[in-house]
């Protein structure tokens, strides 16, 4: 009996997701936050943010990808699925910044969770995604991020700085491309 109550909260709480449209679960928040419109967004102090964020698996193509690689620059990772509504809204605006960034100072990086490879490639396809995603079943990335996200947190977008710290964190649809300029900017300058 445990496990059929079990089962329905799980499903009660999945179809509240589906009809609040939301699809992120957050796992305990601290330091500067607001929320702006769609999505809250939560900074954190340099001398608050620990250790770096590592972190290696295959990308979309089965190739090595690993965090460490990115080491020296600002990397803001979007975690999405093909299948969560919010991730396809936010997508065009994450491309957006993803090419309007300098690849000298700026990476983007995806992780995919919860998805098959070829829906997540056809997803890339659809919103033009260029910049490498992880390929990301178990939520493995999501859950390497200092505890602050859950293997479930849709959409949601992490800035780690240039040691590959978290720096910031959206939880949500991002709120805009100026406003996550501005948070990206203000990693960036950190290192200047």
């Amino acid at each position: 009996m445990p496990t059929l109550r079990r089962t329905l909260v799980v499903a009660t709480v999945l179809l509240v997701a589906l009809v609040t449209g939301a699809c992120n679960e957050v796992e305990g928040t601290d330091g500067k936050s607001w929320i702006d419109g769609k999505g809250s967004i939560e900074t954190v102090k340099a001398v608050d943010r620990g250790s770096p964020v590592d972190v290696s698996g295959e990308d979309l193509q089965g190739d090595p990808i690993d965090l460490a690689d990115y080491r020296g620059k600002v990397v803001v990772l979007n975690v999405y699925a093909s299948w969560c509504g919010p991730c396809r809204t936010e997508m065009p605006t994450v491309v957006q910044l993803a090419d309007a960034a300098d690849p000298a100072q700026v990476a983007f990086v995806g992780v995919n969770i919860r998805d098959d490879v070829s829906s997540a490639q056809a997803f890339g396809r659809e919103y033009g995604v260029t910049f490498p995603s992880f390929d990301d079943p178990s939520s493995a990335v999501p859950l390497a991020v200092s505890g602050r996200l859950g293997p479930y947190s849709l959409p949601s977008t992490v800035v780690l700085d240039r040691e590959g710290r978290l720096a910031a964190l959206v939880l949500g649809e991002i709120p805009g491309a100026r406003t996550m300029q501005e948070v990206i900017d203000d990693v960036v300058a950190e290192g200047a």
